[in-house]
């Protein structure tokens, strides 16, 4: 198998179409050699070579099959180091009749077709035949006894004993020795395995024939335990499994282990080759986080070649869905997940929120309430539940914490959650996002997700002045029906190569109000887009600045958009610690404090029936210029309709948050920010109606507002009445 056939799992031999990459030609030679010694001291004997799935017995197998051809191919015909090899698979038979047929088919047909050995090869034939009606003769018993059995019960020279005598002239007289290699022995089924053990050990005397058994033993001897020959509490210590097995092989010859360093050479030239191959690029930092793995526990579990090869194929099988739009380190991390533990692996999906940390049940979690330890407790627990056995559980969670920043911060006892982390987590794809997390697990870009390259593509389109590309109609579409996510997608990209904000603004502006809004500031899924657009602001020189807030108020939801982000200019709030604000702010500002007047000055819908977000940009304008917004509120109640003292202070009573369905206060303090709190008692003449108190079931009526405004401001009135009586009282 070279590098590139991760798809392969076909054993090598060693020549160059098929290089052995591991060194184990050397060994390979060995084992022929050491036939050739076994033989000149024995007649027939057992070899068995041992090592686990994986681990290319098979190919040491090809090799040797390789060198004892060679040698025979270099021999005189007929000569005594002439080795027959006979490649006898006992998995590839249906039952146990055929598997024995073909035993001896196959060492009939090691003697030459032709008329000299013909009679030869009807000698072991019949002999083949003769003890078939005793393969199931009972187990233990030594193939002495079974011949000497069947010799009882035929008579003359045709009992089974003068056969295996024919047999073993013809045998004899051929003289070269025959090998039959017999792998994947770990594959049978414990009755197939007892008959291959019962043909081997009935002929094993027969002159000239040695076998070579190749399994992995610890799956050999569960296999060997459930048999017949052994009892059924045997399976706890396998002893008389590994003792019988003992008096079968003379010969054991243990696979040589993967070094560390073969092992690691293996991984690099098959990572290089998915690297090569899908034209992936990373930076050394990120592939510092799969090296940590890697030798953390992730060496420790790639222990065989065929268990390298068969992760890096899973890797390069499914990691071109996806490409780019995911990181490859984690992918990496994750698959080996996948395929080392899935049972684990089957869970991680439905712990999403506690993984990425953006639900309210995970942010409670990451609380004072739950430790660190705690924390690890809970994850080790899981992986205890999953199947994951105990001496891997720290490995496992050493693997999962370069993907996910809480298992990081339960194992290393430490704050690994904050923004700046998780924004990093963003930045890569990573699978411990949420905006990334599902690619990983659907192995592609879901519905209703966006992929990052065609963000990317939209934003050179808006810079380039095309606003109705088919990246472009994708984005519009994306961000009205999921602000958050689109709006991070687009910081992150900005934030590499930040081109088009002017543009990136006006398109914002376009779609604000056509944006989702939950009616709680809290949950308002325009407080996403208010935010990349106070950042946008900051990328905008002050040339093109006027302009751009300009063509961002064409519209009364643009003008609202706006001034919320002048106003987060003007008073440095925004998402990125690292923006410094806009060295034009007060232009900014007074540009801002022009257009919101103008929207105001044009809305002539009563203030009960006003949209919030006009509402809010009355507030906007107060961050900005607080007189004039003032000035210009007390002119509004006195000129236009619907807008009276009483009408403004009802639209400021507070919903209840609670249930949504009451009233809770007014808030004095508004009221002053707004319009002053003593202009409001002078204004407004104290009220002739029985009270109405604050309350839960006080149903938000635009009535119930007034009525409620109006008795908190005389409740204000008094309470300031009785300040200023007793200051005079004290004068």
């Amino acid at each position: 198998m070279s590098t590139g056939d991760l798809f392969a799992d076909d054993p090598v031999d060693g020549t160059p179409e098929a290089p052995d990459r591991l060194s184990r030609t050397t060994f390979a030679d060995h084992v022929v050699t050491l036939l050739g010694r076994v033989r000149d001291q024995s007649d027939s004997s057992v070899l068995s070579l041992i090592g686990s799935w994986g681990s290319g017995k098979s190919s040491v197998l090809d090799m040797v099959q390789l060198r004892l051809m060679a040698v025979s191919s270099t021999s005189p015909s007929g000569g005594e180091f002439s080795w027959r090899v006979i490649n006898f698979n006992p998995w590839t038979y249906g039952d146990a009749e055929s598997l024995q047929n073909g035993f001896f088919h196959e060492l009939r047909n090691a003697l030459p077709d032709d008329a000299q050995w013909s009679e030869s090869r009807k000698k072991i034939g019949e002999f083949g035949r003769a003890i078939a009606p005793y393969a199931g003769l009972i187990p233990g018993v030594s193939a002495e006894n079974a011949l000497r059995a069947a010799g009882d019960t035929i008579a003359g020279d045709q009992s089974v004993a003068a056969m295996k005598a024919a047999a073993e002239r013809a045998l004899a007289d051929f003289g070269r020795p025959i090998l039959f290699i017999m792998d994947d022995l770990d594959r049978l089924t414990p009755s197939e395995l007892l008959l291959v053990f019962k043909l081997v050990r009935l002929v094993g005397r027969l002159p000239h024939v040695y076998y070579l058994l190749s399994y992995d033993e610890s799956t050999l001897l569960d296999v060997l335990s459930r048999t017949e020959l052994v009892p059924l509490d045997a399976s706890t210590d396998k002893r008389r499994a590994r003792d019988y097995l003992e008096k079968m092989i003379q010969v054991r010859l243990d696979l040589p282990a993967l070094r560390e360093q073969q092992a690691v050479d293996l991984v690099n030239e098959s990572l290089t080759h998915v690297i090569k191959s899908n034209a992936i690029t990373f930076d050394e930092s990120n592939m510092r986080r799969f090296e940590t793995a890697f030798h953390d526990h992730i060496r420790q579990r790639l222990d065989t070649p065929r268990a390298i090869n068969r992760y890096f194929a899973q890797v390069d099988a499914l990691y071109v869905l996806l490409g780019e739009e995911i990181d490859f380190i984690d992918f990496l991390l994750l698959t080996w997940i996948r395929t080392s533990e899935p049972g684990l692996y089957g869970v991680l999906q439905s712990r999403r929120g506690e993984l990425t940390r953006r639900t309210f049940a995970s942010l409670r979690a990451s609380s004072n309430t739950e430790t660190h330890q705690e924390a690890l407790k809970g994850w080790t627990n899981l992986l205890t539940a999953r199947g994951v056995a105990p001496a891997d559980i720290d490995g496992v969670l050493a693997v999962m914490s370069q993907m996910f920043l809480p298992v990081r911060s339960a194992r290393e006892n430490m704050e690994w959650t904050g923004k700046e982390w998780y924004e990093e987590v963003g930045a890569r794809r990573g699978v411990g996002h949420v905006d990334y997390f599902d690619r990983y697990f659907s192995f592609s870009v879901p519905e209703d997700d966006i992929p990052d390259s065609a963000v990317r593509v939209a934003l050179n389109d808006l810079a380039d002045g095309s606003a109705n590309t088919p990246a472009v109609r994708m984005l519009r579409s994306r961000l009205v029906a999921d602000p958050g996510r689109v709006c991070r997608k687009i910081a992150a990209a900005h934030r590499l190569d930040p081109i088009g904000a002017a543009e990136l603004l006006t398109c914002l502006s376009d779609l604000y109000g056509d944006l989702p809004s939950s009616g709680s500031a809290l949950l308002d899924p325009r407080r996403a887009v208010q935010f990349l657009a106070a950042d946008l602001l900051t990328d905008v020189s002050s040339t093109q600045g006027p302009s751009v807030l300009e063509r961002m108020s064409a519209t009364a939801q643009g003008v609202c958009l706006m001034a919320e982000v002048v106003a987060r200019a003007r008073h440095g709030r925004s998402t990125d610690e690292g923006k410094k604000g806009i060295d034009w702010i007060d232009e900014a500002t007074a540009t801002a404090v022009t257009l919101i007047r103008s929207q105001l000055d044009a809305t002539e819908v009563p203030i009960c029936e006003l949209e919030e977000e006009l509402w809010r940009l009355i507030w906007s304008w107060r961050w900005l210029d607080e007189d004039a917004t003032r000035q210009w509120v007390r002119e509004a109640i006195q000129t236009k309709s619907g807008w009276s003292l009483l009408d403004l202070l009802a639209r400021m009573t507070s919903p209840a948050r609670m249930d949504g369905g009451s009233l809770a206060a007014l808030n004095m303090s508004e009221v002053e920010t707004l319009i002053g709190v003593d202009f409001a008692i002078d204004t407004l003449p104290l009220g002739d109606s029985d009270k109405v108190v604050a309350a839960y079931d006080l149903a938000p009526t635009w009535v119930n507002r007034q009525l409620l405004a109006r008795s908190l401001l005389d409740e204000e009135r008094q309470k300031r009445a009785a300040a200023r009586e007793s200051a005079d009282e004290n004068v």
